[in-house]
C-alpha cells in the first residue's frame, strides 16, 4: 500500500513540475497573451463599477489569500493537530511554497495588468500568482487533514466543500480585481499543488521510516503532566 502511495505522489510531483516548467516557458514567451487578454476583457466587462457588491465581495475574498491569512491558517493547523508530523510538513510546505513563489516573481519580473484597471494596489510582480499558490497549499492541506481526521463524515463533507470553494473564489477575485493575468493564476495553482505533493511524500517517507511525529509527543506529555499536577 505504501509503495502505491509513493508512486502516486512521485507521479503527481513529476506531472506538476513538468507542467509548471512548460507553462512558465509558454507564459514568458508571450504565447498566453491572447487568452490572457480575452479573460481580462471578459472580467472587466462584467464586473460593473468599482464600489458595487462585486467589488466588496471579491475584495473580501482576496484577503483570505494574503500572508497573514496563511500565517493564521498554519497556526490553526499546528494547534489543532498538536504539531504532529503531517501538520508540520504541510506547514513547512506552505512556508517554502510562499517563499519560492516570491523569489520566482522577482526573477521573472512580469508586469501586472495596466494599473488604471486595477481595483486594488499591488506592488509586486505578476507571475506566478502568490494568492493562488499559497491558498492552494493552505486549503488543500486543510482538506487533507479533514479527510485523515476522525470527524464524522457528515461534518467532513461541508468543510471539504467550503475549503474547495474558498480558493476558487480567491482565484476569481484576482481576475475580477484585475491584479493578475489568467496565466498567473494557473502558474500559482500549479506551484501550490507541486509543494503540496512534495510535502506529502516527505511526510510519507519520514512516517514510514521513523516513529517521529513532530511536536505531538512532547505536547501531549506536557498536557498530561499539567493534568496530573492540577488533579
Amino acid at each position: 500500500m505504501k509503495k502505491y502511495k509513493y508512486l502516486s505522489l512521485i507521479l503527481a510531483i513529476i506531472i506538476f513540475v513538468s507542467f509548471y516548467i512548460s507553462w512558465t516557458i509558454i507564459v514568458l514567451k508571450g504565447y498566453t497573451q491572447n487568452i490572457d487578454n480575452k479573460v481580462f476583457n471578459y472580467f472587466t466587462s462584467i464586473r460593473g463599477e468599482k464600489g458595487n457588491f462585486v467589488y466588496y465581495f471579491f475584495r473580501i475574498m482576496t484577503e483570505f489569500g494574503y500572508t497573514y491569512a496563511i500565517v493564521i491558517g498554519i497556526l490553526i493547523i499546528l494547534i489543532f493537530n498538536k504539531g504532529n508530523l503531517l501538520s508540520l510538513m504541510l506547514s513547512v510546505g506552505m512556508g517554502l511554497g510562499s517563499l519560492y513563489n516570491e523569489l520566482i516573481k522577482m526573477a521573472y519580473g512580469r508586469q501586472r495588468p495596466e494599473e488604471s484597471y486595477r481595483w486594488m494596489v499591488e506592488k509586486s510582480y505578476s507571475y506566478p500568482s502568490g494568492h493562488s499558490s499559497v491558498s492552494t497549499i493552505l486549503y488543500g492541506s486543510l482538506i487533507i487533514l479533514i479527510i485523515k481526521s476522525k470527524i464524522n463524515k457528515k461534518i467532513k463533507i461541508p468543510f471539504i466543500i467550503l475549503f474547495i470553494a474558498i480558493p476558487i473564489l480567491i482565484y476569481i477575485s484576482r481576475l475580477v480585481l484585475s491584479v493578475h493575468w489568467f496565466s498567473d493564476i494557473i502558474g500559482g495553482i500549479t506551484n501550490g499543488f507541486m509543494f503540496l505533493s512534495i510535502s506529502l511524500i516527505i511526510y510519507e517517507i519520514i512516517s514510514d521510516k521513523t516513529d517521529f511525529d513532530g511536536f505531538k509527543p512532547f505536547i501531549e506529555k506536557k498536557l498530561n503532566k499539567n493534568k496530573l499536577e492540577n488533579a
